[in-house]
């Protein structure tokens, strides 16, 4: 089978999909024979994405879901119920951030963060796992960061959530042992994307410019690490020091980490 084939007839659902790596994903799965069914708030940039991808071998069916709403997320399965093709992999990727100490951010905003990063994530697992046990097959992916790994100021909430889905996953995975349900959890390094500007993090975004992976690379990247099956994938430079993780101290890999950034 070639690259182009990996995802012929697959029906998967991508959350996040109206912008950065989520919108990339969706246009790659879809360029390699997908049917996605692409998940976010922004029906318009969903139905514009719907439109930029006419003409590749897939589909997308665009549905306007806020995962931070159960019967959103109900909602959105069902339109993959209706299709009647099954549903092969669910890539949990919305997320967003804030760059600010815990103290001066409102409950709103921490409220949202929570709910879209984590809570957002056990709905649509939840759903995806009624159906997928049901088949008996399935794969479930969920979309980390190094911040799910070690813990970074002025992004603790974040942190937080991401730490959570990292948790969650290991869960998962082990309640699903002898099925034929995989699970992947993959980290993204620092994405060009509009994350940095949404979560008011321009100076980092300037100063990592030299780290920068694009969207496309990186979704070409968890393209390659959900068809080889992999548990988890971390992409990009980062994956040369997650090991270090393993073995040193943390304030010893954040030093590491700072001095090679």
């Amino acid at each position: 089978m070639t690259s182009s084939e990996r995802f012929a007839g697959k029906s998967i659902i991508v959350t996040g999909a109206s912008a950065g790596i989520g919108h990339a994903l969706t246009r790659k799965l879809v360029s390699e024979g997908a049917h996605v069914f692409a998940a976010a708030r922004n029906e318009g940039k969903l139905n514009g994405l719907s439109e930029q991808s006419q003409g590749l071998p897939g589909k997308i069916t665009p549905v306007r879901t806020d995962i931070r709403n159960a019967l959103d997320v109900q909602h959105l399965f069902e339109r993959v119920d209706a299709a009647g093709s099954g549903l092969d992999i669910v890539i949990n990727n919305a997320a967003h951030g804030h760059n600010s100490h815990v103290d001066e951010m409102s409950i709103e905003e921490i409220n949202s963060i929570v709910s879209t990063n984590l809570l957002g994530t056990i709905y649509m697992t939840r759903e995806a796992l009624q159906r997928m046990k049901l088949q008996g097959k399935g794969h479930l992916a969920f979309v980390s960061s190094l911040a799910g790994r070690m813990a970074f100021p002025n992004l603790s909430v974040y942190s937080a959530t991401k730490f959570g889905i990292e948790g969650f996953a290991e869960a998962i995975r082990e309640e699903l042992k002898g099925m034929n349900i995989l699970t992947t959890v993959l980290r993204p390094g620092v994405t060009d994307t509009n994350f940095f500007e949404n979560a008011d993090m321009h100076d980092f975004a300037e100063k990592m410019k030299h780290k920068m992976q694009s969207a496309d690379s990186v979704a070409s990247d968890i393209a390659d690490a959900l068809a080889a099956k992999r548990e988890d994938s971390t992409i990009g430079p980062d994956k040369y020091f997650m090991p270090l993780l393993k073995i040193l101290p943390t304030n010893i890999a954040r030093k590491f980490l700072r001095f090679f950034s």
